[in-house]
């Protein structure tokens, strides 16, 4: 076992990111439960984030910083914090991202309870850089009050519903985590949430069916920029199934690959439609609607494709949060 019990520690891969790094750094700094350890890799940014990050290890001796000399990209700077850091639990956080009060607190609580769980998750907040037009991101909620989930539920859940799993919301249990292979690059985008159903399909999971965390979503960011980009989830697909086929063989429900597969095509061509209609400075009210009735129409046109019974029961575990949020029922 790695670390004594109840022990947290927060990775935070950076790559000029200096913008965000107070955000984030303070969101970490502020919680409830704070961590007892926080690993900053900066990625040979050429911004002043090593400034920033300086200052802050200079105020605090909780903070750690890992700098490399040169580029090795995302999946290898969590590699290197999660092999560095001391914790039972790790949280993998991103320099841009802002967790919400309570994150902390209320997953160590639920992990404190189920020791044997893999891992605790909770929902999270989807905006853009400046961090406005909030929403729910759509996963679907899959229990109503927090809750530890068995393997074999787990499986049931994943079969019927699909992922729920948000990597800037979940904390891990360490040794489990390296035992599931931890972030395989090979994975790139997708090695947070493989390997997060993994370890929940082996130990279980807790889950909390509450926004705790906001990612910022940019065009430019490390997961919307690998999704748009076909060869690259076709490629992790192939290593997927190759997984799949392997060392996790009959851990997965049957067909779940193939949904996953379904899913990043699904989400990848919506993304492009919202490309292709993106309001101009220019536009009178009039256009404005008109453009917002094609979106639609071509979004609803899309959706009805992939109509499945899979796809309306996560659909509707996806609307309820969305529009409980909306409506202002939870914060």
């Amino acid at each position: 076992m790695s670390g004594p019990p109840d022990t947290l520690s927060v990775v935070i891969p950076n790559y000029n990111h200096a913008r965000f790094l107070p955000d984030s750094i303070d969101s970490i700094l502020h919680q409830s439960r704070p961590p007892d350890e926080i690993i900053v890799v900066d990625d040979a940014s050429s911004d002043n984030s090593v400034e920033i990050l300086r200052a802050y290890a200079a105020r605090d001796d909780r903070i750690r910083l890992i700098l490399s000399e040169t580029n090795r990209g995302v999946m290898q700077s969590l590699r290197a914090g999660v092999e560095a850091c001391s914790g039972r639990y790790f949280f993998g956080g991103a320099a841009d991202d802002r967790i919400l009060p309570g994150l902390f607190e209320r997953s160590m609580a639920l992990l404190r309870r189920y020791p044997e769980a893999g891992l605790c998750s909770a929902q999270s907040l989807v905006m853009d850089e400046s961090l406005t037009r909030e929403r729910v991101f759509a996963t679907p909620e899959v229990v109503s009050r927090p809750a530890f989930l068995p393997p074999a539920r787990v499986r049931e859940l994943l079969r019927l519903y699909g992922s729920w799993f948000m990597g800037n919301t979940t904390i891990y249990r360490r040794e489990a985590f390296l035992a599931a292979g931890g972030y395989m690059p090979d994975l790139q985008f997708f090695a947070d949430g493989f390997v997060s159903q993994a370890m929940a399909l082996r130990h279980g999971a807790c889950y909390l069916p509450e926004p705790l965390a906001i990612w910022r979503k940019m065009d430019e960011g490390f997961a919307s920029a690998s999704m748009n980009d076909e060869e690259r989830v076709a490629s992790v697909m192939v290593h997927v199934r190759r997984l799949e086929q392997t060392g996790f063989r009959g851990l997965f429900p049957p067909g779940h690959t193939d949904r996953i597969e379904e899913d990043f095509r699904l989400a990848a061509q919506r993304r492009a439609l919202s490309r292709q209609y993106r309001p101009r400075p220019e536009e009178g009210a009039g256009e404005r609607v008109a453009r917002w009735l094609r979106l639609w129409t071509a979004r609803l046109g899309l959706v009805a494709r992939f109509t499945t019974p899979y796809r309306f029961r996560r659909y509707a575990r996806t609307l309820g949060p969305y529009i409980a949020y909306r409506l202002g029922l939870r914060r």
